[in-house]
C-alpha cells in the first residue's frame, strides 16, 4: 500500500462486516450530592469499530479518565448505557 493513503482508503474501513467492538450511548457523569454535583462527563456518545484507533484528547479535568474507566467498567455511568461487542 502506497503512503500516504488516498481518501478512499481513509474512509473505506466501514464495511458490512465490520464489528463494533464499543458502544457508549449518552453517557454522564456525575459526583457528589444533589446540592453540591459535579458533572465530569455529560451526554457522551461513541462507537469504536474493529481496526479503528481512537485517541481522547482534552485539558486536565475533562473528563478523560473518568470516560476510560467507565469503558473498561471500573466505574458505573450515573446515566447512560455502554455496550462491549454488542
Amino acid at each position: 500500500m502506497a503512503w500516504p493513503k488516498n481518501d478512499s482508503e481513509w474512509t473505506s474501513t466501514h464495511s458490512s462486516t465490520t464489528t463494533r467492538i464499543v458502544q457508549l450511548e449518552n453517557i454522564t457523569q456525575r459526583y457528589g450530592t444533589r446540592e453540591r454535583q459535579f458533572v465530569a462527563v455529560q451526554n457522551v456518545s461513541l462507537g469504536v469499530d474493529e481496526g479503528e484507533f481512537v485517541a481522547l484528547l482534552g485539558p486536565s479535568g475533562c473528563g478523560k479518565s473518568t470516560l476510560l474507566r467507565i469503558i473498561s467498567g471500573l466505574t458505573a455511568p450515573s446515566e447512560g448505557r455502554v455496550f462491549y461487542r454488542g
